[in-house]
């Protein structure tokens, strides 16, 4: 028995961490802000900002993922930016706003009330 627990620690033994100082985590170009107000009927106001000029989408999901709406999609300039969305035509319920440029995605639940 003492002749294996040295093995087993002979191959326990790791190299030690290197932390890559210049890998950096992502930080995000864009945000999407809680809509005002929610609950709604009819209408919201949908907030965002984005750090640089870039293409993006700000589009509205149902409960079950389907599109149901494109409020923006192309090119935005930096800064702070809002979007009414009329929700008269869709029926009570629950809805998603996401906003999509490139891999990052931000979304934010939305709740109609009638």
């Amino acid at each position: 028995a003492e002749g294996s627990s040295a093995y087993i620690n002979d191959c326990v033994s790791a190299p030690p961490l290197r932390i890559d100082e210049e890998k950096r985590p992502i930080v995000s170009s864009i945000s999407l802000f809680k809509n005002y107000p929610n609950p709604f009927n009819p209408s919201t106001t949908i907030r965002f900002s984005v750090k640089t000029r870039l293409t993006a989408s700000l589009q509205i999901y149902d409960i079950n993922g389907r599109l149901i709406d494109t409020l923006l999609d192309g090119m935005i300039e930096p800064g702070n930016h809002k979007i009414q969305w009329n929700a008269s035509n869709y029926s009570t319920g629950i809805y998603f706003v996401t906003l999509a440029s490139g891999i990052q995605v931000q979304t934010q639940k939305l709740i109609l009330l009638k």
